[in-house]
């Protein structure tokens, strides 16, 4: 670090090497001009007494902006501090450790993020976890040197391999995005007999909308080439690391993608389609996202229309089988233009099939319930909720599956 002097009234601390010195030029930080301040950290810098250097760690919260920046720059050089501040059982020391090796954004120090997502204190792992997915996230970025993508590769590898102390699913989604970094050390965690990674593996690839994820478009690549239906450009697309490569701004070097472009040679892509094929991968990976967004929607439509009707929650609720709405509705002979009632809509089982056979007729939908109302609304109906037997008007076709308690039927 190359900084100016010490001013007079601290150059002698400069020739004084013990804690008290240290712990001087720690408290004049703040009222330093900047360079001067440079000069005093690259003092206890190279002194390299631990305690003080985990005494400025600690301090980190209680500094002034323009102190922290100061700090934030040596965090590379702080390492030692950095370490002994999250290995002490302190939350305050830990979390001053994670938010200065945040706002220092080397890679170099992504190594001590694994030591902090083994502390027992809950909300330094969680915080841990997200430094470092957002240090892969930068590691990824174009123009990245494989020795900063290295660093960061090796501490995903070893927080994978330390899983049991954290499960932090942050942690995986970045290591799967590493691709070939990281890949070896997922596949020995998932050989392990106790280990709880793969449930989190399963679940995190088949929820994933993340268009990023290197697995969300291999599983919507091969779904797509299944049914013919996948862009030609992509269809030599066979490994996360060849995806991976397609995320730079522009045709990867060896430089910041080793071996990226061989990878993408084998699945047919080069400097002269490398852009139009990046740009399908985009299209797909949006276009897939929305899909599984929708069917997740679905998805939990469902499990809470179960709840309803396994739960007995709601008196005379039932569900329609489907097969029975669609016969019932093909029966109805429902034309365009004619004026629809289903005056028992319950979760929309006959009223979907309406909508879907004839959707230009004028349907209206009647459900008491308040919550089968708002499963109705969420599916795009135009609710009344009402008691049916209280309505009037008149209508050309009335479909339902009546409740049968008291003779309602």
């Amino acid at each position: 670090m190359k900084a100016d002097s010490l001013p007079p009234a601290f150059a002698l601390l400069e020739n004084e090497p013990n804690t008290a010195a240290d712990a001087a030029l720690l408290e004049a930080l703040p009222f330093l001009s900047p360079s001067h301040r440079a000069a005093a950290l690259d003092i206890l810098i190279r002194r390299a007494h631990v305690p003080s250097l985990a005494r400025i760690v600690g301090r980190y919260h209680e500094f002034d902006d323009a102190t922290r920046a100061s700090v934030s720059k040596c965090a590379g050089e702080l390492a030692t501090g950095l370490r002994a501040a999250i290995l002490t059982p302190e939350p305050q020391d830990q979390s001053n450790a994670v938010e200065l090796i945040a706002d220092g954004r080397e890679s170099r120090t992504a190594y001590l993020l694994v030591e902090a997502l083994r502390s027992r204190h809950a909300s330094t792992r969680q915080r841990a976890g997200e430094v470092l997915h957002d240090m892969a996230d930068r590691a990824l970025s174009p123009g990245t040197a494989s020795k900063q993508i290295a660093q960061v590769g090796e501490a995903l590898a070893e927080a994978v391999g330390a899983w049991e102390s954290h499960e932090q699913p942050k942690i995986l989604e970045a290591a799967i995005r590493l691709g070939g970094r990281t890949e070896s050390a997922i596949r020995r965690k998932l050989e392990g007999r106790r280990s709880t990674i793969g449930r989190t593996l399963r679940q995190m690839l088949a929820t994933s909308t993340d268009p990023r994820s290197a697995g969300f478009v291999l599983r919507a690549l091969a779904d797509l080439h299944e049914r013919g239906e996948g862009p030609e450009l992509l269809r030599g697309i066979v490994s996360k690391a060849q995806i991976e490569s397609l995320r730079f701004q522009s045709y990867p070097t060896e430089d910041y993608d080793t071996g990226g472009p061989a990878r993408l040679k084998k699945a047919g892509i080069t400097a002269r389609n490398y852009d139009k094929a990046k740009q399908a991968l985009e299209q797909l990976s949006a276009g897939v996202a929305e899909e599984q967004r929708a069917e997740r929607k679905q998805g939990g439509l469902k499990q809470r229309i179960q709840e309803i009707e396994y739960g007995r929650g709601i008196k005379d609720f039932f569900q329609t089988p489907e097969p029975v709405a669609r016969r019932m509705v093909e029966m109805a002979d429902i034309q365009p233009g004619m004026e629809v009632l289903e005056p028992s809509a319950g979760a929309g089982a006959i009223a979907s099939k309406i909508k879907e056979a004839a959707p230009e007729a004028n349907l209206t939908v009647v459900e008491a319930a308040p919550q089968l109302s708002e499963i109705l609304r969420e599916q795009g109906f135009d609710v009344r909720q009402e008691n049916f037997l209280e309505r009037g008007g008149a209508y050309d076709r009335i479909v339902m599956n009546p409740p049968f308690s008291k003779g309602q039927d």
